[in-house]
């Protein structure tokens, strides 16, 4: 009887422990991304769509393949007109007649990485995202 009560307490233990990281893990990433997350898990898109930041930068989120993804960002940036000019740390630097913006990279949680387009001068999101909210904060 004893192991039984004391079984019984732990797998309690552990559902407690697994749910309070699971809320944690939402509260500091964000539901959007938890959101965009999932969405990449499980179909083909290359990019997604976040948003803005507060600053009116674009968001976007990717699988995390740096090699990838910084082509797929130089081909979209390009078809829009913007020339790559460098690179400086996570910062990709494109110009356009006298415009200039950047794109910084930054790995979340090792399976992905955030990409900000400086202005959201260039929508680089996969079309089937692009006009789709993620900014609801319920899951």
């Amino acid at each position: 009887m004893r192991w039984g009560f004391g079984v019984g307490i732990g797998v309690i233990v552990c559902f407690a422990a697994g749910f309070f990281w699971m809320v944690t893990f939402i509260q500091n990433v964000g539901v959007p991304q938890v959101r965009m997350m999932q969405t990449l898990n499980s179909t083909n898109l290359d990019i997604g769509a976040l948003g803005t930041d507060e600053q009116g930068h674009g968001l976007f989120l990717t699988r995390n393949n740096l090699q990838r993804t910084t082509q797929l960002f130089q081909d979209r940036m390009s078809q829009q007109g913007w020339t790559y000019t460098g690179q400086e740390g996570s910062g990709y630097f494109f110009k356009k007649g006298r415009q200039t913006a950047v794109v910084t990279t930054r790995i979340m949680h090792r399976k992905f990485i955030q990409i900000q387009v400086q202005h959201n001068v260039v929508n680089i999101a996969d079309s089937s995202t692009t006009n789709k909210t993620h900014s609801s904060d319920s899951l």
